[in-house]
């Protein structure tokens, strides 16, 4: 990641445009997961008459409401660890009155899970052990500790984005595991009800779900581009 300029979603999203516009295309189709879906959204918005269509694939459009519906997950698995002091402190801030932001941290109060923490992405072991199978089949040498370049942004992912969904004039579409605890309820409903876009659920599924069921989720996908 370059020093200058610093990291940002405005940085982020004129390095969107001068791609398409370095690759020659006049308009195209995007798919944004987890934070990407975010950044895809702020794209969509400030571009929208060089995209198609958009697909927000459990797309992480408030942080807020996300750490709301994983913490009491994280502190279910806590208790059946052995935890219960660090399971009190996933539900104390799921249950805070104001708005969380990055300033409360509340990933840092599901680390104590450990190797388990891994497990609130997946709809069961198979989705996970598919997961591993991928990643550790990665090249030799590849810094994994590249994946935390967004650090810069941790304060933009708590921007609540769903009040921006009415303003999106192309095609959309929301895809999501069942199992997903970023993309919780409360943004699939305010997605449903602010674009009237199709809700793609795919079953037994998480945050993974073009890993767990690349079937399912290419059927998905391939159906909303074929309208």
């Amino acid at each position: 990641m370059p020093e200058v300029p610093a990291l940002s979603v405005p940085v982020l999203i004129e390095d969107f445009e001068q791609l398409r516009e370095s690759l020659g295309i006049e308009s195209w189709t995007i798919i944004g997961h987890s934070s990407g879906g975010a950044y895809a959204l702020d794209y969509a918005l400030a571009h929208p008459r060089v995209i198609d269509r958009l697909i927000l694939d459990c797309p992480a459009l408030d942080t807020d409401a996300t750490d709301r519906h994983r913490l009491p997950r994280a502190a279910a698995l806590l208790d059946a660890a052995g935890m219960p002091e660090e399971a009190e402190r996933c539900r104390e801030l799921a249950g805070r009155e104001q708005r969380l932001s990055a300033e409360d941290r509340s990933w840092e109060a599901m680390t104590p899970l450990g190797a388990q923490y891994l497990d609130l992405f997946f709809a069961d072991a198979e989705g996970r052990r598919r997961y591993e199978e991928i990643t550790d089949a990665a090249p030799d040498g590849l810094d994994w500790s590249k994946s935390w370049s967004h650090r810069p942004l941790l304060a933009d992912m708590y921007v609540d984005r769903l009040p921006q969904l009415p303003s999106l004039t192309m095609p959309s579409m929301l895809v999501h595991g069942d199992a997903d605890l970023v993309a919780a309820p409360a943004i699939v409903d305010a997605y449903r009800a602010a674009t009237g876009g199709p809700v793609a659920t795919i079953a037994n599924a998480g945050h993974f779900s073009f890993v767990e069921r690349p079937t399912e989720y290419v059927d998905a996908v391939m159906g909303f581009l074929r309208g």
